[in-house]
This record gives C-alpha cells, structure tokens and sequence, in this order.
C-alpha cells in the first residue's frame, strides 16, 4: 500500500490542515500521522481535547522497546472516520521528538499494507527543519519516513516569499531522498490556495519538480477541521474536501507508480489480543481501548 510524507516551507499554509483534509477524503483505509516534530496540533485540533491523551508516536515508540511496533500500532490510533481512517497522534513538546523511534516507525509504516486489511499511511511532518542535513541519517527527527515514503509532497502557497522558501527546501528533499530506493520522481508540489501572482507551471518550474494539485483557500471548513467550529451541514462537499478527495486519488495512484515492493516481513505468532485488534480481525471480546476494525464497505 502507499506511505506518503507532507511537508512544508516556512511561509506556507499548514501542512496540517491540508493533511487531515487529505485522510477523510482517502480512497482507502489509511493512517494520518503526527510526525510533526515542534508538536502536533491534530489532537487537540480536530478532536476539540475530546479525547484521551497518552497515545500516539511516542507511547508507541516507548512500547515497542520490548516488543514490536507494528503489533502495538493499532493501540496508539485514534478512530477519525467510519472505520477508515485513524489518527497516530503526536508529540506534545518538541523534547520529546528526540525519544520517538523515528527509523522503527518508517520501516514500520509500510508493513501496515500486509495486515489483513491493507492500510495506506499519510504522514505529516509539518515544516521541515533547515538544520537537516542528508549526511546524518541518526538525526533525531521525522526524517526516516521521507526517506521510506513511496511519495514525498511539499505543501506551499503561490506567493514569492514561499516559493522561494520551497525552492531551499526542495534541494533539501532532493538531498535526504539521493540514499534512498532508486525510485525517481518521488518529490512533487502541492499547492494550497490559489496561486498569485504566478501560475502553477511557473512556479513548477522555479522549483523543478510537477505540482500536482492545488487546494483551495476554505477558511470556513479549515476552521471546522483545525480549531474545532461546528461542522456545517454538507461540509465534506465543500470546496477544500472536494480538491482533498481528487488529490487523495491522485497521491495513491502516483505513489503506487513510484513503489518498489520490499519483501513480506517474517511472520509472528502474536498474541490473541494483539490480532483481535488488528484491522479486519473479528472479535466478539476485543481488547480494552483498542479502536474499531475496519469493516468491508470500502465505500465513501
């Protein structure tokens, strides 16, 4: 299945809301992470503090130590959208960015395609660091998963200051993804809000790289996505869902164009309660906590 990383350059809308946009819109079952090493703003944000905190990449990380990441992961998701979409939250401090096992959770993410119901993983890295540099793969930060993911996307807005910002950045990605599987054309552009005063092919050609898709500027529904207004009847029809639902489209079709398969990792006998609660496992006893498998209408 596909692993897609997003980020973004200083001066660009959040990359956050574009995400989360992009996971309710999924084609397929998919996992959104908070891989934003500053703090991630998706708990809080879209579940309104609703929900318990505790879960996310760090538990998950500190779990794993003893045992494996990819038997745990379904204990530290967040259930988003009708069973098929899940939230792995993030760190609530930038300190504690330094303790997740950032390596572990890239070669984890795509493993989750080999669980009984493949699920795809949308990672959002927030604003990438300047200070990375593609010598230091031990680097403690989020890195890991831009350079396992099938489909690296940055997020920018159409002005000068941030394309600008974008074109540091893409020779940054270019940098980070040359150790990487020999799959070419793995960075592409997305844009958020229309651009002015340059077109997309202008500003395609000022970073060297295809821009894919443009979302459109929707403050009503980010609103409703990020700082918790109430969501208005019909929002998932509204402009920046609709662009979200064809982007998600094309992302998977051009991840899925870009893949190179790795062999199936081994197979372990895991504990009853740990398949009980893997996606498509049926349970009349699931485990305390664990979110809600995902059922077979894969329809929107």
């Amino acid at each position: 299945m596909a692993t897609v990383a997003v980020c973004s350059a200083k001066g660009s809308p959040g990359v956050s809301t574009a995400c989360l946009a992009l996971s309710l819109m999924w084609p397929r079952p998919v996992v959104l992470v908070d891989a934003d090493p500053a703090g991630g703003d998706l708990l809080p944000g879209f579940f309104r503090g609703e929900q318990p905190a505790g879960r996310g990449v760090l538990a998950l990380s500190l779990a794993a130590r003893n045992s494996s990441m990819r038997e745990l992961v379904w204990l530290q998701v967040q259930s988003m959208s009708d069973e098929r979409a899940w939230l792995l939250p993030g760190v609530s401090n930038p300190k504690q960015a330094r303790s997740v096992d950032w390596p572990q959770l890239a070669a984890t993410l795509p493993e989750l395609r080999y669980q009984l119901k493949p699920v795809d993983a949308l990672s959002d890295l927030g604003r990438l660091r300047p200070e990375i540099e593609a010598t230091r793969p031990d680097s403690p930060g989020p890195e890991p998963l831009i350079r396992a993911a099938d489909l690296v996307v940055i997020a920018l807005g159409g002005s000068l200051a941030a394309v600008r910002a974008a074109q540091l950045r893409v020779e940054q990605l270019h940098a980070l993804l040359a150790d990487g599987p020999g799959r070419e054309g793995r960075l592409v552009g997305v844009l958020v809000g229309r651009p002015r005063p340059y077109g997309e092919d202008e500003i395609a050609r000022a970073l060297g790289i295809p821009i894919v898709a443009v979302l459109p500027h929707d403050p009503r529904t980010a609103n409703t996505l990020m700082a918790g207004a109430p969501a208005r009847r019909g929002w998932r029809a509204a402009p920046l869902m609709r662009e979200a639902s064809a982007t998600a489209d094309l992302l998977v079709q051009l991840a899925a164009a870009r893949r190179v398969e790795p062999p199936p990792a081994p197979l372990r006998r895991a504990a009853p309660w740990v398949m009980a609660n893997e996606p498509g496992w049926t349970s009349s006893a699931p485990f305390p906590g664990a979110p809600t498998a995902v059922g077979n209408d894969h329809g929107r």
